[in-house]
């Protein structure tokens, strides 16, 4: 992805027309102030605006404001839930795919509020600062974020059939929402309900975002923005968007139509002959549909107020086998009222003849007749609906709820009063007063206004902050003993100002994780994020490598053009770079001769264990000849080594590689700078046995052999056998890791078994605190399957080895400590039961 100096912000809305609307409009403002603009909607109505839109005059005029789209099937409203897992199911991988795509890096992505399932968790992989929008108000916001707790309280579901009971756990409501005036997704029958259960989910995701833009003004629901920053620390309320959107924008062939309908525009004809106030305007909204009987209610109602009406009547608003033709009630409608498909509503709205708005309290209509000064009969639905109509009605008192029921002589009535303005005196005074803060609110110098400057700003910012900032990427190889030092070296690059996402498997992706006191280290490290690539190894067997090449046959997992930095968790690398000597006999003594460096010090025997094949054309012998082709084109590598140790190799390394960093032993490194960390102190795939301590803690000055075999290689039953009998033998006090998994064949032993004969003598974990136990007093050597990790931990801690090589580099490693380093014993490739 291209970096650029300019901001890019992504927008990914809800795929409704009320959120797409709101966004638009945001978007339009923000690309206006300079922001290039990617507005991604679904397939579906990614066609429909565009169609209906003279495109070219916008692009003319904004170039850098671009429509995308991602391909998910789903249009229809009318099963909410189908809809709902279909957009589930598809949103996340096309709009990740579309972000790693995208030429140019968005600074932030602007998500729909109940989309944060397909936007947080993209974005934190790839480093992508979230905002998230509600385009619903403060009011709705808050109550949604109660969900729960009404579930806890036992509120939700409705515990009886009293809906005009007061709801009591939303803190600043207690006095104010009643049951029917909770959201509908609260309409259930139980707790588990997935839509109600897919609501508490994005409410609790969308709280990960960096701040919360809310179409609102601050002079309409201050209390309550309040409340919602013990959420958020950023709050932008920047509405009503569609007014600010008209105070910086003379012209926009986009957001004034940016629905999905297209707007019949012979209205506004028909309502510059009507007189002053006399009209009430009917619309439900883009979503809400009627059955036949309630259509039939509110025309006689309408009709019978004796008001002239403008209803608004979607080709698909009304529902059923017996649904009404629009151009029957177009025909007997005619003396009194006017029919169209779509409104211009904004423009209807403020039109002179309008007198009031009978609505579905959408946030979209409330706010914008808010802003018009027209006062509203709401008779909610869905979604937010039933919280906006009861504070049009009890906390701002701009209106008539009409919930919960549709009859004619109600809407009669309730359209008369409307109309009749000596019968709503305070309702006028409050609606005239709230269409003037609302006004000024997006002035210069108001608050909306300010916010909107606010929010620009802070874009600006993150770009500025990315373009400071590194990001770094680790991927190790899905093993204990790469996973640790990549992890320590991630820690030390994060405290030292970079961002860091640490990619694992998803089997090794949970385990440290949810081992590890994450909150914490959080708090600490904001910047530092885990990220997992879905690779199965095995259900059965997830985390085995008795099948190695099986692993390496896994795909791999997509590419992307990045600079990248080799990491090398072996000392002794140069040996991988040269060619392996068939083994023609079964002289393991003999000396190789083609590594340069180490004539006299390699024999056959000390090779990597990958040179034990009988074909040269092995798979995984192959397997790792590509590798070290590949690793050749990386920009530099990283050895967890020092100078001092293996000062000649690295030089001949430098022959390969442009730029070498050896910057080991990393775990000394990382706790010299590194006071506290809850991951790679334990950041491997087993969980750490700490009472060893305790017992370390009553032994002799170094009186203890410590034996580990690392976290991949196994041993056999008779193996541990030999080895049990040879430490109880010795008659020196011991301390034994044996993983769960270490023992392998049918008669495996029980570590309990080794456990309780060996008590007066030795002591056995399944998993220590390594680092800790070697640099105990009580520990005087070390038997060890020469990992690097274990080795370079020994090194440093000054406890000499005996080495039991395997697998890997560990023959190696084991070789070099004998020969250079002069600093360990050996058990290698004897019959164990002979030297036991």
């Amino acid at each position: 992805m291209e970096q650029t100096n300019v901001p890019h912000v992504m927008f990914l809305p809800f795929p409704a027309q009320g959120h797409i609307k709101p966004m638009m409009n945001l978007a339009e403002l923000l690309n206006q102030a300079g922001s290039q603009v990617t507005f991604v909607n679904i397939n579906q109505n990614h066609d429909r605006p565009i169609s209906d839109t003279e495109l070219t005059s916008f692009h003319d005029r904004s170039p850098k404001f671009l429509f995308r789209s991602i391909p998910v099937k789903a249009r229809s409203f009318s099963n909410f839930k189908e809809w709902l897992d279909i957009l589930q199911a598809a949103a996340r991988p096309a709009f990740r795919q579309l972000l790693i795509s995208t030429s140019t890096r968005p600074t932030c992505i602007i998500a729909d509020g109940i989309m944060s399932f397909a936007a947080i968790d993209v974005a934190e992989e790839l480093g992508i600062p979230v905002v998230t929008f509600r385009t619903q108000n403060a009011s709705c916001t808050w109550t949604c974020f109660h969900l729960s707790k009404l579930v806890e309280a036992g509120e939700v579901p409705f515990p009886d059939g009293n809906l005009d009971k007061s709801i009591t756990c939303i803190p600043g409501y207690e006095n104010i929402l009643r049951f029917r005036d909770l959201p509908s997704i609260c309409r259930v029958e139980k707790a588990d309900d997935p839509v109600l259960n897919f609501f508490m989910r994005e409410n609790s995701t969308m709280t990960r975002a960096s701040a919360l833009i809310l179409n609102t003004f601050h002079e309409l629901e201050a209390p309550v923005i309040s409340r919602l920053s013990s959420v958020f620390k950023k709050i932008y309320a920047i509405g009503p968007l569609h007014a600010l959107h008209k105070s910086r924008i003379s012209q926009s062939d986009l957001s004034n139509g940016a629905g999905i309908w297209k707007e019949d525009r012979s209205c506004m004809t028909w309502l510059d002959l009507q007189p002053l106030r006399s009209v009430i305007y009917v619309s439900f909204g883009s979503v809400v549909n009627l059955t036949r009987l309630q259509a039939l209610e509110f025309w006689h109602g309408l009709v019978n107020s004796g008001k002239p009406f403008l209803w608004v009547m979607r080709p698909d608003l009304i529902v059923g086998e017996s649904g009404i033709d629009p151009v029957e009630l177009e025909t007997v409608t005619k003396e009194r009222g006017f029919v169209v498909s779509w409104a211009p509503q904004e423009e209807v709205l403020a039109h002179p003849a309008v007198g009031g708005f009978l609505t579905h309290s959408g946030w979209n209509s409330t706010s914008e007749s808010i802003n018009a000064g027209v006062p509203m009969i709401c008779w909610p639905q869905i979604s937010d609906q039933q919280v906006n109509s009861r504070c049009v009605s009890e906390v701002w008192k701009i209106g008539f709820d009409m919930k919960d029921t549709c009859d004619r002589s109600t809407v009669e009535k309730f359209v008369s009063d409307l109309m009749d303005s000596n019968k709503i005196e305070e309702i006028m005074k409050s609606t005239d007063k709230f269409a003037r803060l609302a006004r000024d609110s997006v002035k210069e110098g108001g608050s909306s206004n300010s916010n909107l400057e606010n929010l620009i700003e802070d874009i600006r910012s993150m770009k500025m902050e990315q373009t400071n900032v590194p990001h770094v990427m680790f991927l190790p190889f899905p093993a204990q003993g790469h996973i640790k030092p990549m992890m320590k070296l991630a820690e030390l690059l994060n405290q030292s100002g970079s961002q860091v996402t640490f990619v694992n498997i998803n089997q090794n992706h949970d385990r440290p994780i949810s081992d590890t006191d994450l909150t914490s280290f959080h708090d600490r490290s904001p910047k530092f994020l885990f990220r997992s690539i879905p690779v199965c190894l095995w259900p059965d067997k997830a985390r085995s490598f008795s099948n190695f090449k099986e692993l390496l046959d896994i795909p791999g997992c997509g590419q992307a053009s990045l600079p990248s930095a080799l990491f090398s968790n072996y000392d002794h690398l140069l040996t991988s770079f040269c060619y392996i000597e068939k083994i023609a006999d079964g002289n393991l003594d003999k000396s190789i001769t083609c590594i340069p460096g180490y004539e006299n010090i390699l024999r056959f025997r000390d090779l990597p264990s990958i040179c034990r094949v009988e074909k040269a054309d092995d798979p995984v012998l192959n397997f790792f000849m590509r590798e070290n082709s590949t690793m050749t084109r990386a920009s530099a590598l990283i050895l967890n080594t020092f100078h001092e140790l293996e000062a000649p190799v690295i030089s001949r390394l430098s022959s390969v590689f442009k730029k070498i960093y050896a910057i080991g032993p990393l775990h000394a490194l990382h706790k010299s700078r590194i006071s506290q960390s809850d991951l790679s102190n334990g950041a491997g795939i087993w969980k750490e046995d700490r009472s060893c301590m305790t017992w370390l803690d009553l032994q002799p000055l170094r009186s203890v052999i410590y034996v580990s075999f690392g976290s991949v290689v196994n041993l056999t039953r008779l193996q541990a056998l030999e080895f049990w009998h040879g430490l109880v033998n010795s008659g020196k006090p011991f301390l034994w890791v044996m993983r769960p998994d270490l023992i392998v064949g049918e008669s495996g032993i029980d570590p309990v078994e080794l456990e309780t004969v060996t008590k007066e003598r030795g002591f056995v974990v399944s998993w220590a605190p390594q680092e800790e136990v070697l640099a105990h007093p009580a520990v005087g050597g070390f038997l060890t399957h020469s990992g690097w990790n274990s080795t370079s931990e020994s090194i440093n801690a000054g406890v000499p080895m005996i080495c039991w090589p395997q697998i890997s580099d560990q023959q190696v490693n084991k070789s070099v400590k004998m020969t250079e380093f002069d600093i360990s014993d050996v058990l290698n490739d004897v019959n164990v039961p002979d030297v036991c």
